[in-house]
């Protein structure tokens, strides 16, 4: 049973390590195009450029992955 857990985390390994330079690839490639560029608040207005959004942004390398990480699992996208 071990044998078999082990063999199993071996196998996808070298998917996991793959999925991880993609994503922060494409993390790295969104803060460079999209940081800082619109601030939209909880009422869906467009605010100025100084204030925090709470929407997942590209403003930091953090907020980037969760943003690609959401967009990657579809997670609120109806």
């Amino acid at each position: 049973m071990v044998d078999k857990i082990g063999q199993s985390v071996a196998d996808i390994g070298s998917f996991s390590v793959l999925l991880f330079l993609f994503l922060f690839t494409f993390t790295l490639l969104g803060v460079e195009l999209y940081a800082n560029s619109v601030r939209v608040n909880a009422d869906g207005f467009v605010t100025p450029v100084g204030t925090l959004s709470p929407r997942p942004n590209f403003d930091s390398i953090m907020q980037s992955f969760i943003c690609i990480f959401y967009i990657m699992i579809g997670d609120n996208w109806d």
